[in-house]
């Protein structure tokens, strides 16, 4: 059976390659698998530097899997093009580099090294921070993946792909950005970003939202509704956050309990309901920890099996937005 495809020109044995970041490359792996069968040995990031990576710990174990941030180790063009390269062409493997860096000139080095040297195509990593325009991903940001993309095509000998990122609003339009650059393919999809947080621990989900304050530069705050508890955490506000989050609740639980909350039968019913437990047992924890200054937590009413589920979101912002 032929299973030959062409992709951006070149010819490969079949359509099976392996997943950047996942197999090193190659050698890691040649005692499980015949790297020659493959259609092409996709290898891991590699920049024009060594790079250490994070620091440890690096994995976090989920009960669905788990979460990495190895931040690219690699040991840099030179001792790739000097181990890896030859041993992959004597193994019989095609060869997909992985091109990473943290700044276009990183990029164009690495393209610029590999020029003479046989590999297929080469993957760009766009996901990278780019340290020049504030640490965002290339991936994040259409005119610097366009650039990017013009930038490292001018040097390139090899067919180039682009990996995209699939943290952005509209993965499309970095694909045309992409296209309008000169990118010969695109490769869909780097990293999800991830986050571990432990819901039975309200510690832990106040570090993620902080994380998440910090890396995405929220001015003010964050709220969380849950079905246990709503809770503002961030800057003090001029507005009754507390009273918001009990109205957004009240008008969240009638919604779940009723599917509407439009009368005063409706909230009276909400207003019989007992409130959580846990959402108490949270509150009395903040109010004697080194958060409460920065942190509000309002109980729920509690609804164990709500008869709806769809609009609660809304629900709970229109009751949030009566405090402002």
């Amino acid at each position: 059976m032929n299973l030959e495809v062409t992709l951006a020109g070149k010819t490969f044995k079949n359509p099976v390659t392996t997943a950047s970041g996942t197999f090193g490359s190659g050698a890691e792996y040649e005692q499980f698998v015949d790297l020659a069968a493959l259609g092409a040995v996709t290898t891991k990031g590699v920049a024009n530097v060594p790079w250490e990576g994070n620091p440890t710990p690096r994995v976090a174990e989920t009960y669905g899997g788990m979460l990495n941030a190895v931040g690219l180790q690699n040991p840099g063009i030179d001792l790739f093009c000097k181990r890896d390269i030859p041993h992959l062409k004597e193994k019989g493997a095609s060869i997909i580099v992985n091109v990473c860096g943290r700044s276009t000139s990183d990029y164009v080095e690495v393209v610029e090294r590999l020029a003479d040297e046989p590999v297929d195509l080469l993957e760009i990593n766009v996901s990278c921070p780019n340290v020049k325009e504030g640490g965002i991903a290339f991936g994040q940001n259409p005119k610097a993946l366009e650039a990017i993309t013009r930038e490292v095509k001018k040097y390139a000998k090899q067919p180039i792909i682009m990996k995209l990122s699939p943290n952005v609003t509209d993965i499309t339009e970095m694909a045309k950005a992409a296209e309008a650059g000169g990118a010969d393919a695109v490769s869909l999809i780097n990293t999800l970003t991830g986050m571990k947080i432990d819901i039975d621990d309200i510690e832990s989900c106040i570090q993620g939202v902080e994380y998440l304050i910090q890396k995405f530069d929220i001015t003010y705050g964050i709220i969380v509704h849950t079905k246990d508890y709503a809770m503002y955490v961030g800057k003090p506000l001029k507005a009754d956050i507390e009273s918001g989050l009990m109205y957004g609740n009240i008008l969240a639980t009638a919604k779940a309990s009723a599917g509407g909350y439009g009368t005063a039968e409706q909230i009276q019913d909400v207003l019989k309901l007992d409130i959580s437990p846990k959402g108490c047992e949270y509150r009395e924890k903040i109010r004697n920890s080194e958060y409460r200054d920065r942190v509000i937590l309002v109980p729920t009413r509690y609804i164990d099996k709500p008869k709806y589920t769809i609009g609660l979101g809304d629900s709970f912002t229109g009751g949030v937005q009566m405090c402002f």
